[in-house]
């Protein structure tokens, strides 16, 4: 939605209007559009439903070297490790709406919800 505005004598001067439909939203802590506007007015935004990505977990070493940690692919976030180094706990996205937490195993390289 947008609606016209002074900026002079900051007051809206219009009725607000449909801009654009269809915008993708994602959750990072709060609800987003994936939407960018820029200083010209120019924008760009990403259509349709919000996409789950596959994405490995990596470790990565003190010199910056990284290595899977599983060769299952989820939609990961949020990953604590257990105090012991066994377990890491983290969020997967089953769907655009949906976050479980889950267990990984690392010994035994299984998931248990």
């Amino acid at each position: 939605m947008a609606v016209p505005f002074d900026v002079r004598r900051l007051v809206v001067t219009g009725s607000p209007v449909a801009v654009l439909s269809d915008v993708q939203m994602t959750q990072v802590g709060h609800l987003y559009a994936t939407l960018e506007v820029s200083a010209s007015g120019a924008a760009v935004y990403v259509p349709g439903a919000p996409r789950l990505y596959q994405t490995p977990l990596l470790w990565l070493d003190r010199e910056g070297r990284s290595e899977r940690v599983t060769p299952m692919t989820r939609s990961w976030a949020y990953p604590r490790l257990s105090p012991d180094g066994r377990r890491l706990a983290l969020t997967v996205d089953n769907d655009p709406e949906t976050r479980d937490v889950w267990v990984l195993d690392l010994e035994r390289d299984t998931l248990a919800a």
